[in-house]
Order: C-alpha cells, then sequence, then structure tokens
C-alpha cells in the first residue's frame, strides 16, 4: 500500500513499535532499529495524537485548520510531507479502511 499516493481517504495509524515521548511540548520518536531519534514540533504532534489508532487524513486535516490559523491548502501540503516522512522512516503505516 505504502507506494500509492496519499489522499484524504488514506488511513494511517502509529506503529505500536514506535517509542515516544513528549519533551518540553514536542513530541520525540524512535522507530524500532533506528540509530536516531525523529522530532515533531507542536503541529506535528498533534498530528502524531490524531494516528494513536487509524484515522483517515482528512479527519488529521480537519483537526489542524481546525486548531491552527493556516489555509486549507496549506495544511494539506504539510500534513502531506509530514506523513511521507514519517512513512519513509518507518513511524506510521497504512492500514485497510
Amino acid at each position: 500500500m505504502s507506494g500509492d499516493e496519499l489522499n484524504p481517504a488514506t488511513v494511517v495509524a502509529r506503529r505500536s513499535d514506535v517509542l515516544f515521548a513528549e519533551v518540553d511540548g514536542e513530541m520525540v520518536l524512535l522507530a524500532p532499529g533506528a540509530r536516531r531519534y525523529f522530532g515533531l514540533n507542536e503541529v506535528g504532534s498533534v498530528v502524531w495524537e490524531q494516528l494513536d489508532r487509524p484515522t483517515a487524513l482528512d479527519r488529521v486535516h480537519r483537526e489542524i485548520v481546525d486548531r491552527y490559523e493556516v489555509g486549507e491548502d496549506e495544511a494539506w501540503a504539510d500534513l502531506m510531507e509530514l506523513v511521507k516522512e514519517l512513512e519513509k522512516h518507518g513511524l506510521v503505516e497504512r492500514v485497510a479502511p
């Protein structure tokens, strides 16, 4: 599934074996077997919280737009970039709806 383009209906969830902790308002993640940590800013931390269970990306997008002063297109572009990066590093996975 990971080769397909992301879209609003794509369902994504955190991988259950990822270690994470909140540090000074930001989320720090460690993928299994990784040799480095990944840090998420405030908005990235909101995305991480939303993905605690399988969630469609349109729902995550709506949460970002509702919470922050950001346009829909900008929020979508940033969300896609973040999810692709998290996926690339094995921190999240796509789930069949």
